[in-house]
């Protein structure tokens, strides 16, 4: 399942041809194996242990120190040409699993050998690549004749083998078998590679009863003595893709298919696997077809197209989806250089500018860390570090979404310079920042009281105090303090740990002091003390002059004295309290009056009125017709008469 971006139009060109070159139809090969590797389990294969090692088991034989090799498929990212066949140096998940040494051997199993006889023409066309790997270790493509039970010569896994293709191991061919001759090169590039190699099966080969091969992939190590062993050990592995195997007619020279007979045979494997780039940097599947010839062998088509869709936009089978769930996002936008690429997300759904490249739907709202769109579980998944931008840092789990919201009374859902807001009898509120001193303990936070101990302070106060007195944020003067930050006006006096400066300490506005009064005037400086009037107090804090004490104590009288947005209970020289301005409710607007109905006139009878139907005249009318003059009537009357003659 190679790319197959000019396999439908050589076809047509080799249809073509067939049918103007009735010979080149009868001289093609026949295809008799194939193998893409898009069956998960790679039913066709085997994995074999070491040197004299083919246990008698399938899929698998355990070597030496009862460790089981794998078959091990695998796929490139932008590498558009599905799995393919991984042979590393050591298994990923077991390092113990050594693949290299003496036969990190895959072979077809017992099933899939192929029937050979001696003078028959054979075909190998495959891809391959492999690392860097030292001298003479690296990978192979061989073939071992087989009996009809499908087992190698004495369990011997390199009995009756030609090497087909590789590096320059320098041994030759293995048991004296005749040379196929140069082996069809696997460059050390870890780049893909078309391989291509024919031979002709000699007399010896079937000799005994071996009348079938096996196809097997090797990855050995070299040492300086040029054995096997674990000197050169082949860490850059080695790679197969998809591969074919072609025999000739009796009477054709070679197995190996021209690009045009290829194509008739093997749907849309022709090119190497492709890197794809912008703008068309996605590999998509487009269409599985049958190879001819070998039932139930799938060649997947892929193609490099340009996305068309995000991952969570509306399906539509016909436009081409991002393939990646960690690159999720399509780039649509025409003037964007990278239209047609797929994207990590750039941001929860919702998530406006500058944000780009947010998820695309209410389903998987989270931008996740590694760039895939999803769900949150847990607070934790709406932090800065996971991913996103997020709408906020709260997990609603049943929607997956990051909110800004919290819970009623559940304070941590909130940074912890705040605490959850919520109104009324709302149970999920607003994370708020928390109050200066003077602001009043929310109604809805421990019964809007500041409490035993000070929790409503602690919960929502800056300062994480308040006062009884007030309940409002930071200790009143004269309450006791621990640091400025505690006191409302942010003065403790470090002698007496109270709230402001006591009498006779400087000041400069009646806030600093315990008395509540300073004598300082027109912004200089003065002297705590007592007070003698409410204005010593100042103006519109909320305090009055108690003057038997001689201390600004919390209140107001005369309708004035409050901060802004609060009122005086008291219009009176009683002290009262500030309240907050209750918020006026809308009033309907007022509509205009309707005018008294037009009073009808009582002499005036219904139109159509009076005896005998026809026009009556109303006594209202005929006294308008006898207040006509007289000489108007009779000059109407003549001419009436006059029209009537010339008629």
């Amino acid at each position: 399942m190679r790319s197959k971006q000019n396999s439908r139009l050589l076809a047509l060109v080799g249809a073509a041809v067939s049918t103007f070159v009735p010979a080149l139809a009868f001289a093609a090969p026949t295809l008799v194996f194939s193998e893409t590797w898009d069956r998960p389990d790679a039913s066709q294969w085997r994995a074999l242990a070491n040197q004299k090692g083919d246990c008698g088991n399938e899929p698998a034989c355990p070597d030496a120190a009862g460790k089981v090799r794998k078959i091990i498929t695998a796929t490139e990212a932008n590498v558009c040409q599905g799995n393919y066949l991984s042979i590393p140096a050591a298994d990923p998940a077991d390092p113990a699993v050594n693949y290299a040494g003496a036969g990190g051997n895959v072979a077809t199993r017992r099933a899939s050998k192929i029937a050979a006889a001696s003078g028959e023409n054979f075909c190998v066309v495959a891809w391959a690549k492999q690392g860097n790997n030292p001298g003479g270790s690296g990978g192979y493509i061989a073939a071992n004749y087989v009996g009809a039970d499908g087992n190698f010569v004495g369990g011997d896994v390199f009995a009756k083998q030609h090497f087909i293709a590789g590096s320059t191991y320098n041994g030759g061919d293995d048991d004296g078998t005749p040379s196929y001759g140069a082996y069809a090169s696997i460059p050390k590039t870890n780049t893909w590679t078309r391989l291509e190699k024919g031979w002709t099966v000699a007399a010896r080969d079937v000799a005994n009863g071996t009348g079938f091969f096996h196809l097997k992939f090797q990855l050995f190590g070299d040492n300086a003595g040029g054995g096997i062993g674990g000197v050169g050990v082949p860490a850059g592995g080695f790679s197969v893709g998809d591969v074919f195997v072609f025999k000739a007619p009796a009477a054709d020279a070679t197995a190996c298919p021209t690009q045009a007979q290829f194509d008739q045979l093997v749907a849309g494997t022709n090119s190497l696997p492709v890197t794809c780039a912008a703008p068309t940097a996605n590999c998509v599947k487009t269409s599985t077809a049958v190879v001819p010839a070998v039932a139930g062998v799938n060649t997947d088509d892929f193609a490099c197209k340009g996305c068309e869709l995000s991952i969570g936009d509306p399906a539509d089978a016909a436009k081409v989806t991002c393939p990646s769930a960690t690159a999720p996002i399509c780039i649509k936008a025409a003037a964007d250089p990278n239209k047609g690429n797929c994207a990590k997300c750039g941001g929860d759904f919702g998530v406006g500018a500058p944000a780009t490249n947010v998820c695309p739907a209410a389903a998987n709202p989270l931008c996740k860390a590694d760039g895939s769109c999803g769900k949150c579980a847990a607070n934790a998944d709406c932090a800065a570090a996971a991913g996103g931008p997020h709408l906020g840092a709260i997990c609603n789990v049943a929607t997956g979404a990051c909110e800004a919201s919290c819970r009623k009374d559940i304070h941590a859902d909130c940074a912890a310079d705040q605490f959850c807001l919520v109104q009324g009898a709302d149970t999920v509120g607003k994370c708020a920042a928390k109050l200066a001193g003077g602001q009043p303990i929310p109604a809805t936070i421990a019964g809007g009281q500041c409490g035993n101990a000070e929790q409503g302070g602690k919960i929502v106060c800056a300062s994480g105090t308040c006062s009884t007195v007030d309940n409002k944020c930071g200790r009143l003067n004269r309450e006791d303090c621990a640091d400025g930050p505690q006191c409302r006006f942010l003065t403790c006096d470090a002698a007496t740990m109270k709230c402001g400066l006591p009498d006779g300490r400087s000041c400069k506005t009646a806030n600093e002091c315990q008395a509540g009064a300073c004598s300082a005037t027109d912004g200089g400086s003065g002297t705590c003390g007592r007070c003698q009037a409410d204005g010593d107090c100042g103006i519109g804090v909320g305090l009055v002059c108690n003057v038997d004490t001689g201390a600004c104590d919390p209140g107001c009288r005369l309708s004035k004295g409050c901060p802004a947005g609060e009122e005086c209970t008291s219009s009176s020289s009683n002290i009262g309290q500030c309240k907050p301005i209750p918020t006026p409710e809308p009033q309907p607007e007022p509509q205009p009056e309707a005018g008294p109905e037009p009073e009808a006139d009582a002499g005036t009878p219904p139109s159509g009125g009076g005896d005998g139907g026809g026009c009556a005249v109303s006594p209202t009318e005929a006294g308008g017709l006898a207040a006509v003059p007289a000489g108007f009537v009779a000059g109407l009357a003549l001419l009436l008469a006059g029209r009537r003659k010339r008629r």
